[in-house]
């Protein structure tokens, strides 16, 4: 009788262990989205649509792709196929930082976005997308989250971000080519 009272008691007392790290792994990795409500960062992209930000021929630079280039540490002057989707997304949540207090990832690469947020599987207007293109990525933003078919029946997001067309407007991915949808987390909260 107490050899199985003291089986119990062990048991007991491994299974109060295993939960005890499960929940310490449980704090640990849990996500905590922010700004969920109001993702201020795609008005703030519409609203640089509305102002017609876009690449300009020759030498001239708008001054928000070229800021943006400064920001993530790269000469976009030299070369007019510099791509800057991951650095204008980066200055429109540094332009925002007094409101919302989010960092990007301070890259020029889009691909550096999918170590970025948490992982979302819903369609959602402000979810920051990467696709696939060519031999690399693009970073965008969700600006509508119903599907559409395209003429050749690809469905596809509407999505509005920096360097679609040369411009900061929307446009419209394949939806095979979504590689990942993120939302920012308290993780990516700077100084307030």
């Amino acid at each position: 009788m107490t050899m199985k009272i003291k089986k119990v008691h062990i048991l007991i007392g491994v299974i109060a262990f295993c939960l005890l790290l499960y929940t310490f792994y449980l704090c640990r990795h849990r996500v905590e989205f922010v700004h969920e409500e109001n993702p201020i960062w795609l008005d703030y992209l519409k609203k640089l649509h509305k102002q017609g930000v876009c690449e300009k021929e020759g030498a001239l630079i708008h001054p928000f792709i070229d800021e943006s280039f400064a920001l993530v540490g790269l000469d976009g002057r030299d070369d007019d196929k510099t791509s800057w989707c991951s650095a204008g997304l980066n200055m429109v949540f540094y332009n925002l930082r007094d409101r919302i207090h989010i960092v990007g990832t301070l890259s020029g690469l889009a691909k550096s976005w999918l170590e970025w947020g948490g992982e979302v599987k819903k369609y959602k207007p402000g979810n920051i997308c990467i696709f696939r293109v060519r031999e690399g990525y693009h970073v965008t933003v969700l600006l509508d989250a119903v599907q559409w078919r395209d003429r050749d029946g690809n469905f596809r997001l509407t999505c509005i971000g920096c360097n679609q067309g040369g411009c900061i407007k929307p446009s419209g991915y394949k939806l095979v080519d979504l590689v990942a949808m993120r939302w920012p987390t308290i993780n990516e909260m700077g100084d307030e």
